[in-house]
């Protein structure tokens, strides 16, 4: 890298580019997975990042001033049920790094960045997030910064015919 990433919180004069940002990554699932993802447009994904920008946790990455990439995630906490117990956890929603700044530690960086939020929270249980089968790099990603699958989520759709 030539100049080193710059990481921190996502600020209101940031949303712009963070909302495009949003988009190109919408659009790989919507494509991939049209029936989970809808499409996303720029006014919607610019109101969505100024509700979450206080509540929810978004770091971005920048390199002289241009924002690069972002990492969105949330703590939360579930109640004991008779079937589980308690649990704090850190849930990924997403995390993106532009193109032409990948394969440069930016996506390690973010991923960190989480980390060490993470390391700051009381009986914080796991990290967790989904990720789709189609993008096999996401998963190689996930596996090279320690993650493991830890299960599979299983669906069977109307479209079918099974039911």
């Amino acid at each position: 890298m030539t100049n080193a990433p710059i990481i921190r919180r996502l600020e209101t004069p940031d949303i712009n580019a963070v909302a495009e940002q949003m988009m190109s990554l919408n659009q790989i699932h919507s494509q991939a997975c049209p029936e989970i993802f809808r499409a996303l447009t720029f006014e919607n994904a610019v109101d969505y990042l100024h509700q979450k920008i206080d509540q929810e946790i978004i770091y971005v990455a920048a390199i002289a001033n241009q924002i690069v990439g972002y990492i969105h995630f949330e703590v939360s906490e579930r109640e004991e049920t008779i079937f589980s117990h308690p649990r704090k956890t850190i849930f990924l929603h997403q995390i993106y790094v532009e193109n032409k700044f990948r394969r440069q530690g930016i996506g390690a960086l973010l991923i960190s960045t989480m980390k060490s939020f993470a390391q700051q929270i009381d009986d914080l249980k796991w990290i967790w997030f989904e990720v789709c089968d189609f993008n096999t790099s996401a998963l190689h990603f996930y596996q090279q910064q320690g993650f493991e699958s830890i299960g599979h989520r299983m669906s069977l759709s109307k479209a079918s015919g099974l039911i």
